[in-house]
């Protein structure tokens, strides 16, 4: 069973998080908020549960715009070191600039991805 109480998206790739009553098997009684998209999902809670929305709401999509920024920082440290160290001749594999900058780019790429399907604007 789900509940209507006002939850924040997802803090990882900006979903649509519910929360979710467990009533049957070895963790009965307990509750957790998951993300519909990624599936990320908080600690399950039992017994005592007047903060559980809002232990989830604190960190939701507070820090996502942050983190973007910071890829975003990254990536142009990491293409300027790239470009000077010329990590992208044949020995792009073992320099570690690359790599890292690949890494970088496929976060970015993927929020764009999460945004777009959310309805959210990418940062």
């Amino acid at each position: 069973m789900t509940h209507t109480t006002e939850l924040k998206p997802c803090p990882f790739c900006g979903g649509e998080a519910e929360r979710v009553d467990l009533y049957e098997g070895e963790n009965q009684g307990a509750s957790f908020i998951c993300c519909t998209q990624c599936n990320a999902s908080g600690n399950l809670e039992f017994g005592f549960k007047e903060n559980f929305v809002s232990n989830w709401n604190r960190r939701a999509v507070n820090s996502l715009p942050a983190l973007v920024k910071a890829l975003e920082a990254a990536e142009i440290v990491l293409a300027a070191e790239v470009e000077a160290r010329g990590d992208l001749d044949a020995t792009y594999d073992t320099a570690p600039a690359g790599p890292a900058l690949e890494l970088v780019r496929a976060a970015l790429a993927s929020h764009k991805t999460s945004a777009g399907s959310t309805g959210q604007e990418a940062e």
